[in-house]
């Protein structure tokens, strides 16, 4: 996060543009927490999602497929 912030100062001061640094942080802290929910919300749909053998027979593509890898194995 640390090394983050400072490249990002280090850039905004190549390209001339003023920045708050505190203000950074903070955005920066709000985007780590927001990816955090949605990374954390999503782990939790996959974990409750339950698969099936015939989600391999779902579309051609998914079906061709599966048989390859069945007369390979």
């Amino acid at each position: 996060m640390d090394e983050a912030h400072e490249l990002l100062l280090k850039y905004a001061k190549i390209n001339r543009a003023t920045v708050d640094p505190e203000r950074l942080r903070r955005v920066m802290e709000h985007v780590k927490k927001a990816d955090l929910r949605k990374t954390d919300s999503r782990a939790t749909k996959e974990r409750t999602k339950g698969y099936r053998v015939l989600q391999l027979f779902r579309t051609s593509k998914l079906r061709k497929r599966t048989l390859i890898c069945c007369f390979n194995w």
